[in-house]
């Protein structure tokens, strides 16, 4: 069959290389001299002579603002696009009606028919243990089932899912060299383990790598595991399914006084009057760690960001917001909700701009005033200054104990009355200014994965509202985190991992987000950390003044 005779499929580099067939299922047959590795060139001439220009590979491409693969070549080689071409190649053109009809295939297509292309599998025997991790996590039967009390339920889900990511070869260089975060973690978790050995016991370092282990274990496993669209997905809606359950349990428990699970509300007295906070067990035992773990993912629920990410409309969305949003409400988390106010502006930010949103948030707090115990968060309150006096505390602490901090978990073991009840704070005391920057390089690296993707011009038409969503749950958690002292709780890990995974899944789209870790990074940390610290500082001595 003559050249004439074949039809143009018009592929972008990252469709191109790894590709067994082309976008609508037909094999290919490598070039002269190419069979059995990657494409690594252009067709010869011989091979174009003849056809319309788009239809000899010149088609101009969409412009990209994210650095991407030149043609046949993979994006983790990090070189730059050059020139903005895509490669055409040559198929045979379908029968019409008794002739030949040809038709060139657009970027809305290329994107939009992942179904007519082989799929990756898109669950594992090791994603499936690592999703049985985290329903452990969420719902831990190992602490009201009667068959399952005290049982090592989180730890034979872990090993579960570690032995199958090994026997199914999931382990890929490309996975952790794409973010520096998978570095900087490893080398966080034994910096805690040398935190508490530098206190004088020697036996910590083993058991802090124990303790911390689950937390960075269920991080690489969902870097591990997840590899293409649908797997993170799937992870997604697990998380959002299991926050439903728990704001679910909360709204149960506010109104009669018990949980599913069996858990109580917690009253607290202001003045003359009784104030419930829904809570769940174990991890979510307070109240404010309760509304930690769900806030995030409202941000996943969001119209604009669950339209074309999660799902196909945004009933589901909508629906899922319900019990979400009221959970948070009934645990009466002031953290929480402004995490959740946050989130909300983030949305409207990107909707219809920064100056709408600004007065949207403004008329949000009115709203809020409304909800018990959030009308007393001026600084005079009872609890604001409790909160200045732990600050303060974790201050002096680092001052004295600068580099290694007071040692991991020391907060409240050396006779402290309470936690830091901010996340940065409890950090800076327990591992020094070396835990500090580490622990602060983790959102920064997030935040430069998640711009990058929203520059983007050109890509799924997932990216755009995922790089939101993240940006949303990152922030929220942020916001929260301010004013609670969850810096070790897994909740934060996930959400990192999830970023690394979508900068994976787009590196496998041959999408480059990946970000590399320079001394100028370092420098903006250190500089972030320094600014964190004299904040702080400042509204210690401030509003605690401002309070008298």
């Amino acid at each position: 069959m003559g050249v004439g005779r074949h039809q143009t499929t018009i592929l972008y580099s990252w469709d191109l290389y790894e590709k067994e067939t082309d976008i609508l299922g037909t094999p290919f047959a490598p070039w002269p001299g190419t069979a059995g590795r990657r494409q690594t060139r252009r067709p010869k001439a011989w091979a174009t002579k003849g056809l319309h220009r788009e239809q000899r590979g010149l088609a101009k491409a969409p412009s990209h603002s994210t650095r991407c693969a030149p043609s046949g070549t993979l994006a983790s080689e990090g070189r730059r696009r050059s020139p903005s071409y895509v490669e055409a190649r040559a198929r045979p053109a379908t029968p019409y009606a008794g002739g030949w009809r040809s038709r060139t295939l657009g970027p809305h297509e290329i994107f939009g028919l992942e179904t007519a292309r082989p799929q990756a599998e898109s669950l594992t025997l090791g994603l499936f243990f690592t999703i049985l991790f985290v329903f452990a996590l969420y719902i831990r039967p190992q602490e009201w089932v009667e068959l399952l009390l005290n049982s090592p339920v989180i730890d034979f889900t872990a090993a579960g899912a570690i032995g199958f990511v090994f026997l199914e070869g999931s382990f890929n260089k490309q996975k952790f060299v794409r973010s520096p975060i998978n570095r900087n973690l490893a080398i966080f978790w034994v910096w805690l383990a040398i935190t508490t050995a530098a206190t004088g016991y020697i036996g910590g370092f083993t058991s802090t790598l124990q303790t911390f282990g689950r937390v960075a274990i269920l991080y690489y496993l969902i870097v591990l595991t997840v590899t293409n669209f649908q797997q993170l997905k799937l992870l997604l809606w697990c998380l959002i399914l299991l926050s439903t359950f728990l704001s679910i349990e909360a709204v149960i428990q506010f109104y009669t006084g018990y949980s599913l699970v069996g858990a109580t509300a917690l009253e607290r007295h202001m003045g003359d009057q009784a104030v419930a906070q829904a809570r769940g067990i174990g991890i979510f035992s307070d109240p404010n760690d309760l509304a930690l773990h769900v806030v995030p993912m409202l941000a996943f629920l969001l119209p604009a960001f669950h339209k074309r990410n999660l799902s196909g409309t945004v009933i589901t969305g909508v629906l899922l917001l319900i019990p979400l949003v009221t959970g948070v409400v009934y645990t009466r988390s002031r953290g929480g909700i402004l995490a959740m106010a946050f989130v909300v502006w983030i949305y409207l930010r990107h909707r219809v701009g920064l100056t709408f949103s600004v007065v949207g948030l403004v008329m949000l707090f009115g709203l809020l005033m409304a909800i018990p115990r959030f009308d007393t968060t001026g600084s005079g309150s009872g609890t604001a200054q409790s909160r200045l006096d732990h600050w303060a505390y974790g201050l002096e602490e680092f001052k004295q104990h600068p580099v290694f901090g007071m040692g991991w978990r020391c907060f409240t073991e050396q006779g402290y009355r309470h936690t830091a009840h901010n996340s940065f704070v409890l950090v800076l005391a327990e591992t020094g200014l070396v835990g500090a920057m580490l622990w602060i390089s983790f959102f920064y690296i997030a935040g430069k994965h998640i711009f990058a993707m929203q520059r983007i011009t050109r890509g799924p038409p997932w990216l755009e509202p995922m790089s939101k969503a993240l940006e949303g749950a990152v922030g929220g958690w942020m916001v929260a985190g301010f004013f609670l002292s969850q810096a070790y709780g897994f909740i934060l890990y996930m959400l990192f991992a999830i970023v690394v995974a979508t900068v994976n899944v787009l590196g496998n789209l041959g999408i480059d987000v990946s970000v590399k870790w320079t001394k100028k990074d370092l420098r903006n940390v250190f500089f972030i950390t320094a600014g964190m610290i004299v904040i702080i500082h400042l509204m210690c001595s401030l509003l605690f003044v401002a309070a008298i």
